[in-house]
């Protein structure tokens, strides 16, 4: 048999192998799969707020130079205020 042969029927029965593990993988998950789908959606979520943050931050400043309005005020409503 060439190499090339030998190598193509392993990486076959590899994939098979593989495909077996999933099927076992699946029998576990299957009972928990809303839990997961849950915490999949959620982590995006999660992962999409803190990525918009600072960007709802930048529109801020923008907003208000566009609209005339002074930066010095977006950067007031920005900041925490420091009554004592």
């Amino acid at each position: 048999m060439p190499h090339g042969t030998s190598a193509f029927i392993e990486a076959v029965t590899t994939r098979e192998e593989n495909r077996e593990r999933i099927r076992v993988l699946q029998q576990y998950i299957k009972p928990h799969r809303k839990v997961l789908i849950l915490g999949v959606v959620l982590g995006l979520a999660g992962t999409a707020t803190s990525l918009a943050t600072p960007l709802a931050i930048k529109w801020i400043p923008d907003s208000l130079g566009e609209l005339g309005g002074s930066l010095d005020s977006g950067m007031r409503a920005l900041a925490p205020s420091r009554r004592q």
